[in-house]
């Protein structure tokens, strides 16, 4: 016997709670920054901001992004974040609702403390962060196909790994 299944259809985004027929923008920032001024890390702080900066623009029409900005700092050591104005105000805009997902890609044992401030701050008020571009892209690629109802559900990398490992 047929069971008849009724699909109610969710009336908030499941992603930023907002009521699911506003087509909202994922306000969307970058963080660059490198400890010191030698001419290496200035080319590599250059090319973080170049990098954020195209990626972001390139996902505005496919994943509705908004770019916000790519806050940086040059020349200024993670072991503080008192004299990093762009870290800090990187942290103010998302505490203020102004960012939806941060992009931070660190590459050195200095940067984990970056890494581990923004995560923390970011978990605690429900803002995704993302630490590879992989990761990025991967997210970016899971709204969108969950967007055209080609994915059942996102599940958590952890969720996945228990059930293969069963």
């Amino acid at each position: 016997m047929a069971k008849n299944i009724t699909v109610i259809p969710a009336t908030l985004d499941r992603h930023t709670g907002i009521p699911s027929h506003i087509h909202h923008k994922r306000r969307v920032a970058g963080y660059a920054r490198v400890s010191t001024d030698s001419e290496e890390q200035l080319t590599s702080y250059e090319a973080q901001v170049d990098y954020y900066t195209r990626y972001i623009h390139a996902k505005e029409e496919t994943d509705n992004w908004e770019f916000v900005q790519v806050y940086t700092d040059e020349g200024i050591s993670a072991t503080n974040t008192k004299r990093r104005d762009g870290f800090n105000a990187m942290v103010r805009d998302a505490l203020d609702g102004k960012i939806d997902l941060i992009i931070n890609t660190p590459v050195g044992k200095k940067d984990a403390a970056d890494d581990s401030y923004i995560r923390k701050n970011a978990i605690r008020h429900h803002i995704p962060y993302f630490t590879t571009m992989a990761a990025a892209r991967a997210t970016a690629s899971g709204i969108r196909s969950e967007k055209r109802a080609e994915a059942p559900g996102i599940t958590s990398l952890q969720e996945f790994h228990a059930r293969i490992t069963g």
